[in-house]
């Protein structure tokens, strides 16, 4: 969208819920295709596995997650703040972290392309060339929005 205030309230919106995605955005935005490619970005850490639970509704997350990719017609990016590498072997020690690991790889099986980053400012570096890639110059170049 091109509407500052829109873009806004949406990065500046409350879900509520403690840790648990917020499903039901993902269900009601992408209940449908959209019209034009959407590059689908969610900012987590390992609770971004909370997305494979049932929503409110009791609609299952998988659905919900592989909905929303086929209706973004675009791509879906999860940008997840660890403080761990996704193959270190230490993590199946901790049967909570194998779970969660468990579940990204659901997700990358889905199609999520799934970036690491250790803190804010490799966050920001990464929105940083995420945004020069997708809606630079040279994105709008290649047709890209």
């Amino acid at each position: 969208i091109r509407n500052e205030t829109a873009a806004l309230r949406v990065l500046t919106g409350f879900f509520g819920g403690g840790t648990s995605f917020p499903l039901k955005q993902l269900r009601t935005t992408y209940a449908q295709p959209r019209q034009t490619p959407t590059q689908v970005v969610m900012l987590s850490d390992d609770g971004i596995s909370s997305m494979f639970q049932d929503d409110e509704t009791g609609t299952p997350g998988e659905q919900i997650s592989a909905r929303t990719l086929q209706h973004c017609q675009g791509a879906g990016h999860w940008v997840l703040d660890l403080p761990y590498d996704l193959d270190d072997p230490r993590l199946q020690q901790s049967s909570w972290l194998k779970s969660a690991l468990e579940r990204i790889q659901l997700g990358q099986q889905q199609g999520w392309q799934v970036y690491r980053v250790n803190g804010l400012e490799p966050m920001l570096q990464f929105a940083r060339e995420f945004s020069r890639q997708h809606y630079g110059a040279d994105a709008t170049s290649q047709g890209e929005r």
